[in-house]
């Protein structure tokens, strides 16, 4: 049984809560914006519009692509926007493959640090002992990078001006990966780029 309660409404489109009712406990299932579909009609004949509900197990992209701004407010560059797919999948690609390489080496170096990193279809595990388990992953429908940490938690990285950068506070992930491994590892020399040679 849904329990839908609606935030705002305007002519095109409304912001939707949805929430589902299992024993006592309520389980946010989506918020996000609704299109109408007027197919349906009141009891006093007027139409009425019927939401269509993001499913949990789907992601929605902060923009679309006809949008210049993110839910957030943000600003989005027009090379985020317009960032061909197939790019997309080789600058991901590559940035997966060289940090995986690199953490790899450390990891065989370093057992006892670094117990765990694998690389299968665009999904990086790596576990980090003194912090705990990593998810380095790809978002091909929303063409980024999705990073989940134990230490500063979820984040989005865009590919822009070469580099996969957070529109959320302008962090780069390669940044972010050498800051986690060089708090794992104190005392050693830690610099993973994000491209190596050949």
């Amino acid at each position: 049984m849904y329990k839908r309660s609606l935030i705002q409404l305007s002519a095109k489109n409304a912001i939707l809560l949805s929430r589902r009712q299992v024993g006592n406990r309520h389980i946010p299932i989506a918020m996000r914006s609704m299109s109408y579909q007027f197919s349906n009609r009141t009891n006093n004949g007027t139409l009425s519009p019927i939401p269509t509900v993001l499913s949990p197990c789907h992601s929605k992209r902060f923009y679309s692509e006809k949008s210049t701004t993110s839910t957030h407010g943000v600003d989005i560059p027009q090379e985020i926007i317009s960032l061909p797919i197939n790019v997309y999948h080789n600058e991901a690609d590559k940035f997966l493959d060289a940090i995986f390489e690199q953490i790899e080496i450390l990891s065989e170096d370093y057992p006892d640090l670094i117990p765990e990193v694998e690389l299968n279809h665009g999904v990086m595990t790596l576990n980090l002992a003194k912090l705990g388990p990593y998810v380095i992953n790809k978002q091909p429908p929303n063409k980024q990078i999705w990073f989940a940490s134990p230490l500063s938690g979820p984040n989005r990285f865009d590919f822009y001006k070469n580099e996969w950068i957070s529109l959320r506070d302008n962090t780069k992930l390669i940044d972010v990966i050498n800051k986690e491994v060089r708090i794992a590892m104190p005392g050693h020399d830690i610099n993973i780029t994000k491209e190596i040679d050949e």
